[in-house]
């Protein structure tokens, strides 16, 4: 019975604790509340989304500009890779692989070193055939080897440009 009376006066000595005042707490809600409150902007309205059924008979492409479609015409300039003549060693590989690692000069002649892919050397001179557009040796100097491919244009035809590998460039 004294237990109980112990456990009762305890628990009484508690609550009692937990009754403090609140007045503090209700003042600094009533100040927060008198505070001007700030207000949000109203979020904009959206239009709605419009869908568009595109018809690619009808339209032009959207991908390339009207003066674009008007100027692209094929034109035949003669320009062709000759289909019967036997491939060199580094015409199978693309230019961007192969490296000119140096010059051989040889009874007057300048031959090209160009490393492939692989790692074998190979020595070229003015007329030999590399990478895989039919690109064909104009010249070799000590700073590069000058080349000429031939590249199809995108229309059927094909058209010739320049190319070279220079001495060091990795």
């Amino acid at each position: 019975m004294i237990s109980r009376l112990l456990i009762a006066a305890i628990s009484l000595l508690t609550l009692s604790g937990c009754i403090d005042s609140t007045a503090d707490l209700e003042n600094f809600v009533a100040e927060t509340q008198k505070r001007q409150r700030s207000f949000v902007d109203p979020l904009p309205e959206f239009v709605p989304y419009q869908s568009f059924t595109y018809h690619a008979e009808v339209l032009r492409d959207p991908f390339v500009s009207q003066q674009q479609s008007q100027n692209k015409k094929s034109v035949d300039n003669g320009i062709t890779p000759d289909a019967q003549r036997r491939k060199e060693p580094l015409e199978q590989f693309p230019l961007d692989t192969l490296k000119m690692v140096g010059i051989l000069e040889q009874n007057q002649t300048n031959w090209g070193l160009i490393q492939a892919p692989d790692g074998t050397i190979h020595k070229v001179l003015a007329g030999n055939h590399l990478g895989e557009n039919d690109g064909k040796i104009i010249s070799v100097s000590e700073q590069k080897i000058s080349i000429k491919e031939i590249v199809n244009d995108g229309l059927g035809n094909y058209v010739s440009r320049d190319a070279a590998l220079v001495m060091g460039n990795e």
